[in-house]
């Protein structure tokens, strides 16, 4: 009888007691939460919600937990991010040049191709990877696995080799029938360019044998000569003739095509670094500082920055 009683007596209490304990911690963990100013209303109300339930849970001592939880956040420097860029402060980017490393790059897909323990599978991933984008880098990979122990490997990196050279021979070969048909001046010296242009790529991805590459450098003069007789005010074959002289390291005939292209309308600052390089190469250093510095914007180059960062202070 009396077990009855004090059940029914006690019962209320507990419910008003927890019921003030969560309308107080309510409040106060409220107070809190609004002394974190970096959260979204969204983590907000979540954090409002674990604070209210420590309360209850451990009753007065969640109260001091969760006001040091608090002070931790308050504290607490989150990451900032930025999700409406307008524009760039390139100032910054000059105070030091930063080295930065991928985690996965060229020289991670070049330890792979290279370990003769690596899976077979993983090998031709890798391929098939670097082959959907054809660059310098990635076409010298493939050619590492052209010695692979691996007879798939060998095979499928050859075949990689062979279909990108195909693939530039025809466009040669297509070029050459639209030249030979039209007769307008100003078509053939676009059909020229894209011609040597072709060419060079067969030189600069090393797609040719040793043997090949004076035939193309001869390809490229004289494909150049032809054009340059119709019109000599293309700026595009200028420059794709001086990264052939270069190529030969006939430096003098190099810097006179650049210097032509700089005449025609070619960027001066896109030239001006192969300028550059002809005069460290001719040991000319103090002209290399000089043609540097003219050149505008070549910080936004990540590719150029370090070295135009190193001989602007020269």
């Amino acid at each position: 009888m009396y077990e009855k009683l004090y059940q029914i007596s006690t019962t209320p209490n507990l419910i008003e007691f927890y019921s003030i304990v969560a309308l107080i911690s309510f409040l106060y963990s409220s107070i809190l939460v609004l002394l974190i100013n970096y959260y979204t209303k969204k983590e907000k109300l979540q954090l409002l919600l674990f604070f209210v339930m420590v309360d209850l849970v451990t009753l007065f001592v969640g109260f001091i937990f969760t006001t040091i939880i608090t002070s931790i956040l308050i504290r607490f420097k989150s990451k900032k991010y930025i999700y409406d860029v307008k524009s760039i402060n390139y100032d910054e980017f000059k105070v030091e040049f930063h080295n930065i490393k991928r985690i996965f790059g060229e020289g991670s897909l070049q330890q792979l191709l290279r370990d003769e323990k690596a899976p077979k599978d993983f090998k031709l991933k890798a391929l098939s990877t670097i082959s959907e984008n054809t660059s310098r880098e990635n076409i010298a990979l493939i050619k590492n696995t052209l010695s692979d122990s691996v007879d798939e490997i060998r095979l499928y990196g050859f075949s990689i080799i062979d279909s990108i050279e195909k693939k530039i021979n025809s466009r040669i070969k297509k070029k050459l029938e639209q030249l030979k048909k039209t007769k307008d001046d100003n078509e053939k010296i676009v059909i020229y360019t894209s011609i040597i242009n072709q060419y060079w790529d067969l030189l600069y991805f090393d797609l040719s044998d040793k043997s090949l590459q004076k035939f193309l450098l001869k390809k490229i003069k004289k494909f150049a000569k032809e054009a340059l007789e119709i019109s000599d005010k293309n700026p595009n074959l200028y420059i794709t003739l001086g990264k052939a002289f270069m190529f030969e390291n006939n430096l003098q005939l190099a810097r006179k095509a650049f210097t032509k292209a700089i005449i025609n309308g070619a960027d001066g600052n896109f030239i001006k670094p192969y300028l550059a390089e002809i005069a460290f190469k001719n040991r000319k250093f103090a002209n290399v500082s000089k043609i540097l510095n003219s050149a505008e914007n070549l910080e936004e180059n990540i590719t150029l920055y370090p070295v135009v960062a190193q001989w602007k202070n020269i």
